[in-house]
């Protein structure tokens, strides 16, 4: 099998080869080819530790979709403890499944769990950059942090969602509760106005916002 990063390797030799036949010595050709040595290392390395982190994976891969499986079955059911049992025994096992940690997140959060569903959705917040899941995983984590009283800090990301996505009206309203909660009565006014003109028909958002208007002028 013959590959281009075995080719690459090739010429590489060949400019050693270069190197070690002249003199004086070709000092920048040996310290590029140094530089190249040290960053196919470093890729190297980081290759081998995905690797490995996969490896459990493929030796558990059928009972964890198995269990996988069980765990979305029970989640549709609102059996939400049969599902966390699932998800726990997925990720003793493969700690590094990012669809697990994600749905545990959403079973600790139904059953008001929310520290629990914090501590999981800060981890995948750290490692997971690309959308949909990004996204999903930032309002959940917003929500836990409303449920658990930091509103300063869930305030942040609902405005970062926002900025993203103005026309979100489950973001506009999460935001809404935040700037009420900290204080912000016309900030908090004015998207509740603007959600309700999106919602004409809606009672409840009627109400919410006679009572958010009720208090801002107070």
């Amino acid at each position: 099998m013959e590959l281009p990063i075995l080719r690459f390797f090739d010429q590489l030799h060949r400019q050693l080869d270069a190197v070690e036949s002249s003199w004086p010595l070709q000092f920048s050709r040996l310290v590029w080819i140094r530089e190249v040595h040290r960053l196919l290392r470093d890729e190297w390395l980081d290759l081998d530790r995905r690797i490995r982190q996969l490896t459990p994976l493929l030796e558990h891969q059928e009972e964890a979709y198995q269990r996988f499986q069980r765990s979305v079955g029970y989640l549709e059911l609102r059996m939400y403890r049969e599902a966390k049992e699932q998800l726990d025994a997925i990720i003793r096992a493969v700690p590094d499944t990012v669809l697990s940690y994600l749905l545990r997140a959403i079973v600790l959060y139904e059953l008001h769990e929310y520290e629990k569903a914090l501590h999981d959705l800060r981890l995948l917040d750290a490692v997971v950059d690309a959308p949909p899941l990004s996204g999903i995983i930032r309002h959940l984590l917003a929500c836990a942090l409303a449920k658990t009283g930091r509103w300063e800090e869930a305030k942040d990301r609902f405005e970062q969602l926002y900025r993203l996505n103005p026309g979100n009206e489950e973001v506009m309203f999460n935001l809404a509760l935040c700037y009420y909660h900290l204080g912000y009565l016309q900030q908090a006014l004015y998207l509740m106005r603007n959600l309700s003109a999106l919602r004409p028909d809606d009672q409840q958002m009627k109400q919410l916002l006679a009572y958010f208007s009720r208090h801002a002028t107070t």
